[in-house]
């Protein structure tokens, strides 16, 4: 059974190849990666839209989703994510749990070797984390985390076989 509406997974194929950010602001370009954003007013913070080419946590409780999904003749890789209370896991003292969580991501192949991303997400650590420096971490750290997983990607096959001789 699903954890989220099919067509949620298959809206975030479309966004991938066809961008909506008519109600978003550019907010960084870096490393072949925008990223967008749109004010919320409610929580004072930012949902953020990242778009990118790739060459190759405070505590979170949630749930995830994988879909491999066939549209428009591409293969897509859909991940969706959302915050979630789990009674068998308390807060820890003196730990921000983020309650408020939403994420969507997917990827494909850009037809030249290198991978096509999308991503939306939208957290809120609650607390008393002034909306500055979250806002301030999201522009530091996202291209910071793009950095991370390109490398990543560029040494999974040694890592496999590295995995594999053990």
């Amino acid at each position: 059974m699903s954890l989220f509406p099919e067509s949620l997974f298959e809206k975030t194929c479309l966004e991938l190849e066809n961008p909506v950010i008519n109600e978003y602001e550019l907010f960084t370009d870096s490393l072949g990666v925008k990223i967008f954003r749109r004010y919320i007013r409610e929580s004072g913070l930012y949902e953020y839209k990242i778009y990118g080419n790739l060459d190759v946590q405070p505590e979170y409780t949630f749930i995830r989703e994988l879909q491999e999904i066939v549209q428009l003749d591409k293969k897509y890789w859909v991940v969706i994510a959302k915050a979630e209370v789990f009674e068998n896991y308390p807060e820890k003292d003196g730990v921000v749990r983020v309650k408020e969580y939403e994420q969507q991501a997917v990827l494909t192949s850009d037809e030249s070797g290198g991978t096509k991303a999308f991503m939306k997400y939208y957290d809120n650590p609650g607390g008393s984390l002034p909306s500055w420096l979250i806002n301030w971490a999201a522009k530091a750290r996202v291209p910071e985390f793009l950095t991370i997983m390109q490398k990543s990607c560029r040494e999974y096959k040694a890592y496999l076989d590295k995995k594999d001789k053990n």
